[in-house]
């Protein structure tokens, strides 16, 4: 059983790794040793007892082999976070953690279980489509990188770890390096398609980095996306140049630094930005999502209040009885329920408490909670008013042009309605704006109007420019 090996084991990777804590350490290798298990038995491909304990400890020696320098995967987090962006999948506190054992590596799940699945197949589709270029394996190429890291690697980048899934040579002797990605969304696929986020391009040219330090010259470096939807591979080539070389190696140094110290790195904090510009892209996106939602609901309860007047008055005027307590009266598109609701009156218990001598303003009636809130800018005179103001046009065109696309959907006469259609008639949701429509009953003997809005349209934020 492996679990006999572990001082051996922990003896292996303190040699490797002298700046490990060995109780720490002992932690993380017991934890691993139970995932290389598990992964063993899930894939459920040895072949006897002997085999199935040689295939775990392999995974183990693995996860040990990862702790002296930093993959192509964990540079997509590190250059992310050393550029002052946002990488979804981890930050480089996350990296570091892994790295000095006070965090353990986890099971596969999502996209990290589909791409294994799936890799073979995308393989053979992609070499299916670059037939032109006659792109068979390069072996050659990992035997020099196994060469090279035997014999220590890049000697002043200690930390500088390659991998690389697949190698290609083509039929005029030039090399590729190419990374598949299997997301789970086809909009993902598009989006790594057309524009690959530094968070592909840096594992990429790390192992550039690695392969051309070995003796191996890339000549070409490629992110291709995977469509389930599809079944088709999206080949998107770019350039690895110094500049992108030169980020990696910086992001690679300085975040060496905390591991070799044991240290975790303290993220900034209180940062103030001037402009939205100076605002990573991630958190653009975000902020502009935030506000324009936040201005759709104001605009629309202020809204939602007037068209409640209205309707419950037209209703009536039409002889449509919603008075009744406890009856509730159907239209299309709407209900409208009359109840008695039953309110407890705090401030009633607050007398009677009184009363009773008892003080209810006492501190140890009452429970501080910490709470974060964002709002959005109001003042006039703010440096950002003019962002929020225009924001605020946007939400305002938006909801017109909602509310429009439902009069053409229900195949209204606007020339009928006795009076304009407000254009904030809108109720939003974070992502969809559903329009909400007035209803109108007979406006003579012989000629019914239906006013119903129920179409939804679809508010991309991601297309707001800054």
């Amino acid at each position: 059983m492996l679990e006999n090996k572990i001082d051996e084991l922990l003896g292996v990777m303190l040699k490797k790794n002298p700046h490990l804590n060995p109780v720490v350490s002992e932690d993380w290798l017991e934890n691993v040793i139970k995932l290389s298990t598990e992964t063993v038995d899930f894939q459920d491909n040895y072949r006897s007892p002997e085999h199935r304990e040689q295939l775990i400890e392999r995974g183990v020696m693995w996860h040990i082999n990862k702790l002296d320098g930093f993959t192509g995967n964990d540079m997509a987090a590190l250059a992310m976070e050393y550029t002052g962006d946002f990488y979804p999948f981890g930050t480089a506190t996350d990296v570091i953690k892994e790295k000095i054992c006070v965090s353990a590596p986890e099971q596969l799940f999502g996209d990290g279980e589909r791409r294994m699945i799936m890799l073979p197949t995308v393989k053979k589709k992609f070499l299916k489509e670059m037939a032109e270029y006659e792109l068979k394996p390069y072996d050659l190429a990992y035997d020099k990188i196994e060469e090279f890291q035997k014999a220590g690697g890049i000697p002043n980048l200690p930390w500088l770890k390659s991998r690389p899934e697949s190698i290609y040579i083509d039929k005029n002797n030039e090399v590729w390096l190419v990374s598949f990605k299997v997301p789970a969304e086809h909009s993902t696929v598009i989006s790594a398609y057309e524009d690959p986020g530094l968070y592909y391009k840096a594992p990429l040219a790390q192992d550039k980095i690695f392969l051309e330090q070995a003796g191996v010259k890339v000549h070409h470096t490629a992110i291709v996306p995977f469509s389930t939807k599809e079944m088709k591979v999206y080949v998107s080539e770019f350039p690895v140049d110094l500049e992108m070389e030169k980020l990696v190696v910086d992001a690679g140094n300085q975040y060496w630094g905390y591991v070799q110290r044991n240290e975790l790195p303290k993220r900034p904090t209180g940062k103030d930005y001037s402009y939205i510009r100076e605002v990573p892209p991630v958190l653009q996106k975000l902020i502009a999502e935030h506000i324009l939602t936040k201005k759709i609901e104001s605009l629309s309860e202020d809204k939602a209040k007037k068209l409640k007047e209205r309707i419950l008055e037209v209703s009536k005027t039409l002889g449509i009885d919603w008075e009744v307590i406890d009856k509730k009266t159907m239209l299309p598109g709407v209900n409208i329920s009359h109840k008695e609701a039953r309110y407890f009156n705090q401030n009633l218990l607050k007398d009677e408490f009184r009363m009773l001598g008892g003080n209810p303003d006492d501190d140890k009636f009452y429970t501080n909670k910490t709470q974060t809130s964002i709002t959005v800018v109001r003042s006039a005179k703010s440096d950002h008013a003019p962002l929020v103001s225009e924001i605020q046009e946007i939400a305002i065109r938006t909801m017109q042009d909602g509310l429009e696309d439902a009069l053409e959907y229900m195949e209204i006469d606007q020339s009928l309605l006795p009076a304009p259609v407000d254009p904030t008639l809108l109720t939003p949701s974070p992502v969809v704006l559903d329009e909400v429509g007035a209803l109108m009953e007979e406006l003579s003997n012989n000629s019914k109007v239906l006013l119903r809005q129920s179409q939804q349209s679809n508010l991309h934020v991601n297309e707001l420019a800054f």
